[in-house]
């Protein structure tokens, strides 16, 4: 079936966003936004593989304002 990539972004975009849930193992990775100039860090849940998060900064403090707001996250693991 052919379909043209606007209409699989309208579908997408129009997709149910998923239940916010519990996040007891995650892992931290970092990313590049512009290499070797901008980083950020993307927590995820390991258990249910999904990234749950955009970080925009790689240092403790948006990591420990985001584990504040998960106070169920038990395990930490950094990618």
């Amino acid at each position: 079936m052919l379909v043209a990539a606007s209409v699989l972004l309208r579908i997408v975009k129009g997709l149910p966003h998923p239940e916010p849930r519990l996040v007891h193992v995650a892992g931290l990775g970092d990313f590049a936004l512009r290499r070797e100039h901008f980083y950020g860090t993307v927590p995820v849940d390991l258990d249910a593989h999904r990234r749950v998060g955009l970080l925009p900064e790689r240092t403790a403090e948006p990591v420990t304002r985001w584990l504040s707001d998960h106070p169920g996250t038990v395990v930490i693991r950094r990618a």
